[in-house]
């Protein structure tokens, strides 16, 4: 598996951020499948609901007046089309999450399982 700090968009983050990297990869990998789950269901997300998770984003990291989002959108180097894709995708997100919540809920226990390697390894188990 190629490195994942090696692909194109790692190369462009600042410093302080490639540590995100293997782990927002997935995350940006999730938005997209949710996307296309979204649409195939026929759940997509709606304007108004876009529009709500704007707002709880905004207003989630403080971003509610219009010069401080203005500003924060400048500083992350992003337009404002690009923000509201994301505000869909993450919708879309949830929409999908909720839909198959029983399915999640049932695979967290073996997920959360997985993680303990760590720690066994650490204790010196193997």
């Amino acid at each position: 598996m190629a490195d994942l700090m090696t692909a194109p968009a790692a190369r462009t983050l600042p410093h302080r951020l490639p540590d995100l990297v293997p782990s927002d990869r997935k995350v940006v990998l999730a938005r997209l499948l949710a996307v296309e789950e979204a649409e195939r269901r026929g759940i997509a997300p709606t304007r108004d609901e876009i529009m709500a998770m704007a707002h709880w984003w905004r207003r989630e990291y403080g971003l509610y007046e219009p010069d401080a989002f203005d500003r924060w959108l400048r500083f992350a180097g992003m337009e404002l089309s690009t923000f509201w894709r994301l505000m869909r995708d993450l919708m879309a997100l949830l929409k999908v999450l909720r839909h198959h919540s029983d399915e999640v809920d049932e695979r967290m226990k073996d997920h959360l399982a997985l993680h303990t390697v760590r720690m066994f390894v650490e204790e010196g188990q193997p």
